[in-house]
């Protein structure tokens, strides 16, 4: 599927360049498909001290989706 393939990508970038493809993993969470969506979420935490990223979360943890709500949250708390 084109979201799994494009979360796997953004993960090997994110491995290899770290913040610097902060900005398309932070596009990633607003997808249409909820387990991509979940996957950059994850992403999320690992940008430690971005603040952006710290707000996002914050703002998905009030989403329409129970999954990305739990998802956020647990990113959030660091778990």
């Amino acid at each position: 599927e084109d979201q799994d393939l494009k979360v796997r990508m953004l993960g090997q970038l994110f491995d290899m360049e770290g913040k610097k493809v902060a900005s398309a993993i932070k596009a990633a969470t607003q997808g249409q498909v909820v387990k991509s969506r979940v996957a950059a979420i994850r992403m999320l935490g690992k940008l430690k001290g971005d603040k952006e990223a710290t707000d996002l979360l914050v703002k998905l943890i009030d989403d329409v989706d129970e999954r990305i709500r739990v998802a956020a949250a647990l990113t959030y708390l660091g778990g």
